[in-house]
């Protein structure tokens, strides 16, 4: 199943980039209602309504 996510929040960014490369890191702000429902929960689990999505891109020079 693919399902697709549109954030129109900040997005962070945070690149160090060397001479063959680097790394760019960075996080997106998003809420259980950006993916279509509430936060999900069973019985004794819950989970919170907002939260992030954390990335990290190494990038390389060939």
């Amino acid at each position: 199943m693919t399902e697709t996510v549109t954030v129109t929040e900040f997005v962070m960014l945070n690149p160090v980039l060397t001479g063959r490369g680097g790394q760019v890191t960075g996080s997106i702000p998003i809420t259980s209602s950006d993916c279509g429902g509430p936060a999900p929960g069973v019985g004794f689990v819950t989970v919170e309504s907002a939260g992030s999505i954390e990335f990290l891109l190494n990038l390389t020079q060939e």
